[in-house]
């Protein structure tokens, strides 16, 4: 589980117990509303019958079922001005199969957008959100800038928090 992961989990429970109710997620764009929906099990279901999602690599070809790439999406209700294989710019899985029964497609992950994910040299890109939420828990940590100069190779500066009434270069 990652950190964004754990941190989503404790939010979800903190509210689910804060307003006694349950939690749901839903997948939305400006440009085509309702994209998705997590039902009662926890499968995130594609709206098949207003919309058409699609994964594809940096190719533009499909991945693999469950394979990560960018979110294509296809308005079926859109009849004056229709997105056809729109580029959302996020990131995502399709595949697998809810236990709830429902015959929908799934979003088996959705990951942020593609401008908000970390490329490891191995390809695998990792949230922005998982990142900022480790730096963030970094006590005595003021500010921070992380560029992905290239895979593989993050700059990262730095702000440390000055301890009250010192001189100089005292970071906490």
């Amino acid at each position: 589980v990652s950190i964004s992961d754990d941190e989503t989990a404790k939010a979800r429970a903190m509210i689910s117990e804060s307003f006694g109710c349950t939690i749901r997620n839903y997948y939305g764009s400006n440009e085509s509303w309702s994209l998705a929906f997590e039902c009662e099990r926890g499968g995130m279901h594609i709206n098949s019958d207003s919309v058409i999602i699609e994964v594809v690599g940096k190719d533009g070809l499909p991945v693999r079922e469950g394979g990560k790439g960018e979110v294509l999406i296809t308005s079926l209700w859109r009849h004056s001005m229709p997105f056809i294989r729109y580029r959302l710019g996020d990131i995502a899985a399709l595949g697998g199969k809810c236990r709830c029964g429902r015959g929908l497609h799934l979003l088996s992950s959705l990951d942020g957008r593609k401008a908000q994910v970390i490329v490891l040299p191995s390809g695998r890109m990792v949230p922005w959100a998982s990142v900022h939420i480790s730096l963030s828990n970094i006590r005595g940590l003021l500010r921070f800038q992380c560029v992905q100069e290239s895979r593989g190779k993050l700059l990262l500066s730095v702000i440390p928090v000055m301890r009250p009434g010192a001189q100089g270069a005292s970071p906490l």
